[in-house]
Formats: C-alpha cells, sequence, structure tokens
C-alpha cells in the first residue's frame, strides 16, 4: 500500500514539474514576442530598420523591453491586488 502512495506521488510530483516548465516556457515565449513587436514599433517611430543595428545591439533593445514589460506586469498586478483588497474590480 505504502509504494502504491510512493509510485503516485512521485508521477503527479513529475507531472506537476512538466506543467511549471511548460507554463514557463511558454511565459518567456510570449514575452519575447511581444518585446520584439514592441521593439519593432519603437523602430518604425524613429524611422529607422532593423537593419540599421548589429544583431548585439537588437537582442540589447529586445532584453531592455523584456525587463520593461516584466516591471509594467508587476505593477499592474500590485495595482489589481489592491484594488481587490478593498473591494474594487477591474474590468478589461
Amino acid at each position: 500500500m505504502l509504494e502504491k502512495i510512493n509510485n503516485y506521488s512521485k508521477k503527479f510530483l513529475e507531472k506537476v514539474t512538466l506543467s511549471q516548465e511548460y507554463i514557463v516556457t511558454k511565459y518567456k515565449y510570449h514575452l519575447r514576442k511581444l518585446a520584439i513587436k514592441r521593439v519593432k514599433e519603437k523602430l518604425i517611430e524613429m524611422k529607422r530598420l532593423e537593419t540599421d543595428f548589429t544583431k548585439e545591439e537588437m537582442r540589447a533593445l529586445i532584453q531592455k523591453e523584456e525587463k520593461k514589460i516584466i516591471k509594467d506586469m508587476g505593477t499592474s498586478v500590485g495595482l489589481t491586488v489592491l484594488a481587490s483588497m478593498f473591494g474594487l474590480s477591474t474590468f478589461r
């Protein structure tokens, strides 16, 4: 009986680990896509082309944009939690 429980718990932990890795991978993928989209929009505003920058410069721009997105998400999540504490809801 104890062996069955042990096997079940191991299988469950493996599934949880795989699902966490999947979620993190998807999150990073979408974050990168959004950052690339925003960098392209900024380049259009500046009337520059992607070819004006080296790969390293573009990677640096994308990484900066990713950090901005994460920071903005943290702020909006914090405000949402604070509003929900006072019974306010946000509509999107």
